[in-house]
């Protein structure tokens, strides 16, 4: 894979995995793409969060809550009730109380 000069492989890998997951219609190539980057960089909460999308967009809530716990963890206060409130949303427009309710009990306790 050629890299353009001011980025990093990672970086490439990571417009790669959204590529292939928009563009190409393969989400389980993007999701094993976005793992990996993960694995080199468990603290990237770009990556982090693209998966939560791609996990929402399969109706995987539950690996979806796990993913948004995880970025939470890693966000600077300001960005985490916007990021919860975000996922959150999505849930409760889904029907899936109990996984929003998991969100916001640890963005509650992160807060206090």
């Amino acid at each position: 894979m050629k890299v353009a000069p001011e980025q990093s492989m990672n970086q490439a890998k990571f417009h790669l995995a959204r590529f292939v997951q928009l563009v190409d219609g393969n989400p389980v190539q993007a999701e094993i793409t976005y793992k990996d980057l993960l694995q080199a960089n468990p603290a990237d909460v770009t990556v982090r969060m693209e998966l939560v999308k791609l996990y929402l967009s399969q109706k995987r809530y539950e690996e979806a809550v796990d993913q948004t716990l995880l970025a939470l963890k890693d966000l600077p206060a300001p960005q985490q009730q916007q990021v919860a409130s975000e996922v959150i949303n999505v849930l409760v427009s889904a029907g899936k109380q109990d996984a929003a309710d998991r969100i916001q009990s640890y963005n509650g306790k992160k807060q206090n």
